[in-house]
């Protein structure tokens, strides 16, 4: 797949130089509908990448977790979506009753 051969030869090149990403994000993944896809290492919480841009994606990534993550931690979310030019989109974990 051309789309993917692309998006993991940008992934390489960027994570090289970015040891946040490198060391936040594991078990990468191809979704044809959404691209790169990862998880972090200490929660099963899905980090949506997409196709390309990834410097961008990390610096947002790198950001949220600063901002959200630290804060509240990971378990509340389930996804969260870097692709989106000047937003993070998330899906939080439903609360049990």
């Amino acid at each position: 797949d051309p789309l993917l051969n692309a998006a993991l030869e940008e992934l390489l090149n960027t994570i090289q130089t970015d040891e946040f990403a490198f060391l936040s994000l594991r078990d990468l993944a191809w979704d044809s509908r959404l691209g790169l896809v990862a998880r972090t290492p200490n929660a099963d919480a899905r980090i949506v990448l997409g196709y390309e841009e990834f410097q961008t994606r990390f610096d947002k990534w790198h950001r949220f977790y600063r901002d959200v993550i630290l804060i509240k931690g990971m378990d509340p979310f389930r996804s969260i979506d870097l692709r989106f030019e000047g937003n993070v989109i998330t899906k939080e974990t439903p609360h049990e009753s």
